[in-house]
Formats: structure tokens, sequence, C-alpha cells
């Protein structure tokens, strides 16, 4: 048995049961540098993480030198709705990274409110998406449109073409 953090009132549950089964840990956290030292301790590689994390962060600072002064919006498309990963306090640690680097997001993405962590636009909320920029990721291979048709990006407010 190997601990449980965090609060996940379901995974909680069952963690008795999952401990019987095989050395288990239920980590709760969206920290993932917390993650990568919960493992790290686990696995006696606690160097090797540090100097990987110090390798990371020497290329971060390369990145945010080089990122230009723009607002950036990202939209997550799957076949069942629409996806905005917040810069919150409890970002995706692939958004937690964006912000490291300097990526500005729009005021729509962005909150202090440590409960959210994404938004579920619908059609009415894009022209929220403000941004100059507006990367999209599709787990499908087209997008679809309100009028049922398909497309492979939407213009934004300026008019200009997603990304893909």
């Amino acid at each position: 048995m190997l601990g449980y953090t965090g609060d996940h009132a379901m995974a909680g549950a069952i963690y008795p049961q999952l401990a019987q089964l095989a050395p288990t840990l239920l980590y709760g956290s969206t920290d993932w540098r917390g993650f990568y030292g919960v493992l790290a301790g686990i696995t006696g590689k606690q160097d090797e993480i540090a100097e990987q994390l110090l390798a990371f962060d020497a290329r971060l600072a390369g990145i945010k030198a080089r990122v230009p002064v723009r607002t950036v919006s990202v939209l997550r498309i799957t076949s069942w709705d629409f996806q905005v990963y917040l810069d919150a306090p409890q970002s995706y640690a692939p958004f937690e990274i964006m912000k490291q680097a300097g990526v500005k997001r729009s005021a729509y993405e962005v909150t202090d409110d440590p409960s959210l962590s994404m938004k579920r636009p619908d059609w009415r909320s894009f022209p929220s998406l403000t941004a100059r920029c507006c990367f999209t990721s599709s787990a499908a291979r087209t997008i679809p449109t309100r009028t049922g048709g398909t497309r492979k990006c939407w213009p934004t407010r300026s008019g200009r073409c997603c990304p893909q």
C-alpha cells in the first residue's frame, strides 16, 4: 500500500479494495512537478528527476524569452462538445506550462477560481475567445458546424482562420 493523496471521493472510496490487489497510490493533485516528485520518491530516482526538471526549467526559460506578446486562445473540439482548459490555479499541466512560458490567454480563459479548470463553451460563447490567434485541437478529422456541415477550422473574431 503506497498511500492516498487528494480529494477524490469516488477514488478514495475504492482505495481499500485497490490496495488489496497491488501497491496503490491515488494522487489527486494537478501539480505535475509534485507528481514527478512522488514517483521519484517511490522509485528512488530523486536525483534523476531533479536533474531533468532543471533541464526543463532552462528550456522553458529559453522559450519564454521568445514568446511574442500576443493573446492566444486554445479550443479543444471533441465529437461531443467544445472544451477550453483554463489558465487557473488548478490548470491541466500543458496549460500551466503555457502560462509559465509567458503565453497570454483571453479573459474568457483565465480564472482565479480554484474549482474551475475547464469551460465547455457553446456556439454563443465563441465571441468570448477574443484572442488574436486561436489554436484548435480536434479529436475528429473535421469540425462540425452549426448548419450540420464540417470544416477544417473556424474564423476568429478578426476573420482569420484558426490554425490546427
